[in-house]
């Protein structure tokens, strides 16, 4: 009778304690090598999204400036793009690296990150960004058009100024007349 009690003695449930550090567990421990948990984090991506400031800031490079869709979901607490675009630092994996010429009235910081303004980022967007893309951008940061369009005339000499005041024209008048 003993002997049975032994053989199913694995059936008998054993108190699980919560894995609290990757470490601990060998099947954890590699799992930021299929990408499901980000290096230097012991937080799944999907937990990680909560907030994506500071997701973003474990990729950017130190005095890199977020810009372009990165800056533009963030301004507007939407998900954040892959990959990171940003303004200097060293190109690495998970970030992209644009050369933008920005002035410190162009940069601002939160939550610990640099990032561009919401009108520099819909500006850079409007000039660089695909056409669709661009609109929505310009809709989505909500920038008054007359603000905007000091914005686009002050930086007339930069390539794709004059496709920003283009879009500008077309998008932000038709969505202040209530149409899409």
């Amino acid at each position: 009778m003993c002997q049975s009690v032994a053989v199913y003695a694995w059936l008998y449930p054993v108190p699980v304690e919560p894995v609290t550090v990757l470490d601990e567990d060998p099947l954890l421990r590699h799992a930021p090598c299929d990408g499901s948990v980000l290096a230097g984090s012991d937080r799944p991506r999907d937990l990680d999204a909560a907030d994506p400031f500071r997701t973003v800031a474990r990729l950017v490079p130190p005095r890199a400036v977020v810009c372009l869709a990165t800056a533009w979901a963030l301004h507007t607490h939407a998900a954040v793009p892959r990959p990171v675009d940003v303004v200097g630092g060293d190109a690495t994996p998970g970030v992209r690296t644009h050369d933008l010429a920005l002035g410190p009235e162009d940069v601002v910081e939160r939550c610990g990150l640099l990032l561009t303004t919401r009108v520099r980022t819909a500006y850079d967007l409007a000039r660089l960004a695909p056409a669709g893309v661009a609109a929505q951008a310009l809709v989505d940061l909500g920038w008054p058009r007359p603000e905007f369009d000091r914005y686009v005339a002050a930086r007339a000499a930069d390539p794709g100024a004059s496709r920003a005041a283009l879009l500008s024209a077309a998008v932000l008048r038709s969505s202040a007349c209530g149409s899409p």
